[in-house]
């Protein structure tokens, strides 16, 4: 049925077209189907059932999880094991570094897992010797024909560094040597650069500080320089090594100041070991050379060091050089040239005034 009717106000009509079809009739491009009412509740989303939806079935995320107790991460990362002192596992002579910090020597967590991984004797707890041998006091005493190693008028209580002549026409001269950027390669004395004592950790230093430490340096340089350049019969056959130079501290490491890692780390201590011709450890030597250098050097304070450390059993000797720091004009404002010495045994000190041989 057709129907005609006024739309609006503005005259027009409205055509509207009625069809009415029984069920299952159909005209051209209709079709009348009775369709049943759908009746299914449904539930609108929330943040529970979406949670669920996403969690608990086969169609949502899929939670992977991956060392969950971070076993794989600890046989990579050491950690946790070493007490947070170093990411990776410690030999023998990294652990004795580690404990010149008394606070690192008292990590039960270090200690105990070096002792059980074999780089760490339990003897070193023992800190008193079972016996000594030759004794020297911190007095100087004459040395006949040794020429000092120092800087002309390097003493005890100066405080200043200067490097001494060559010779007539040579004068090492630390200011031009270390102008500009420094590198490992910056020559800190004829034929010693700055690569000597740092040992590739460099990188771990800020540019600022490097300057600094390079200048600290500087004194321990020209000791080692002119003990290289020594003709002393009875050292011939034998090498100073720097087997412990500037420190770089662990992942959750704090350094104790005013400790030998502390020293180490501003560039103002370093390690030596003095090695025959056969590239060994010479104990006995270490001694002598101790108090050689009592007699003809200039230094804050000079460590013999004998330790235990080794699992393998033995002694083993050190000697810990320390530097007063230097500013910009190489006088010193911290520390003295004050040649004091002392002897230490697994980490504690034996004398603060004597250089005394520990023979076991």
């Amino acid at each position: 049925m057709l129907h005609i009717e006024p739309s609006g106000d503005n005259g027009s009509l409205k055509l509207t077209y009625d069809i009415t079809l029984r069920e299952g009739a159909t005209a051209a491009g209709f079709t009348n189907v009775n369709t049943a009412t759908d009746t299914t509740t449904r539930t609108a989303p929330s943040a529970a059932n979406v949670s669920d939806y996403l969690t608990k079935t086969t169609v949502g995320a899929v939670d992977v999880k991956v060392d969950i107790d971070n076993h794989f991460l600890k046989l990579i990362n050491k950690s946790d094991a070493t007490g947070g002192l170093s990411t990776k596992d410690l030999s023998v002579a990294e652990v004795r570094s580690k404990t010149r910090d008394d606070a690192n020597l008292s990590n039960n967590t270090f200690v105990g897992n070096a002792v059980a991984k074999g780089v760490l004797n339990p003897s070193y707890t023992n800190t008193t010797p079972n016996e000594v041998g030759r004794i020297s006091g911190k007095g100087t005493n004459p040395v006949r024909g040794s020429t000092p190693i120092s800087n002309g008028g390097f003493g005890a209580g100066l405080n200043k560094f200067q490097a001494p002549q060559d010779n007539t026409s040579t004068v090492f001269t630390p200011e031009l040597i270390v102008s500009g950027s420094v590198t490992a390669k910056t020559l800190l004395a004829r034929s010693v650069p700055l690569a000597t004592f740092t040992t590739g950790k460099l990188v771990e230093v800020l540019e600022a500080d490097r300057l600094q430490i390079a200048r600290n340096l500087q004194p321990q340089a020209e000791l080692l320089r002119r003990l290289r350049n020594r003709s002393d019969v009875e050292f011939a056959n034998h090498r100073l090594v720097v087997v412990e130079g500037l420190y770089t501290k662990g992942p959750d490491e704090t350094i104790t100041p005013n400790s030998i890692n502390w020293y180490k780390s501003k560039g103002r201590a370093v390690v030596y070991e003095l090695h025959n011709e056969l590239g060994a450890l010479d104990i006995e030597k270490t001694f002598d050379l101790a108090v050689m250098l009592k007699n003809i050097s200039s230094f804050e304070k000079m460590i013999l060091d004998f330790d235990t450390f080794d699992p393998a059993g033995g002694i083993n000797a050190q000697l810990v050089i320390i530097m007063p720091n230097l500013n910009n004009q190489y006088t010193v404002d911290e520390g003295s040239f004050f040649r004091n010495v002392e002897t230490r045994f697994n980490g504690k000190a034996i004398s603060n005034s004597d250089l005394i041989e520990v023979l076991s």
